[in-house]
């Protein structure tokens, strides 16, 4: 993760070690999210292509701000698509237990 860096030195701070827990989630999430949409948006102008693994769920919860998330992307590359993940058990159980569910499958970035 490139943001791990920053996450661990939290996460010392903190004596929180574990991203589902909502004191590290909220201490270090919009940074985890801007460094995801920074390199996405980098590698895209320079002619690469990218896959973000990540739920989006605040995003897609606020239509002002997955707009200007999708906004940062088209800006860069025409046709950005989401797609289903098909999801290790693990990580149906981890999302599964979460108070509310932050997954399900989109056609594409626009809903």
């Amino acid at each position: 993760m490139a943001a791990g860096p920053l996450v661990r030195v939290i996460s010392g701070l903190t004596g929180v070690h574990d991203l589902d827990d909502p004191a590290l989630a909220r201490l270090t999430r919009e940074a985890r999210y801007e460094t995801l949409i920074g390199l996405a948006v980098g590698n895209l102008r320079a002619g690469r292509p990218v896959v973000l693994v990540a739920p989006f769920s605040t995003e897609r919860a606020d239509p002002s701000a997955w707009a200007t998330t999708t906004r940062l992307l088209e800006a860069t590359q025409p046709t950005p698509v989401q797609v289903q993940a098909v999801l290790h058990h693990l990580s149906r159980t981890r999302l599964a237990s979460r108070p509310t569910p932050t997954w399900r499958y989109c056609g594409s970035l626009h809903p």
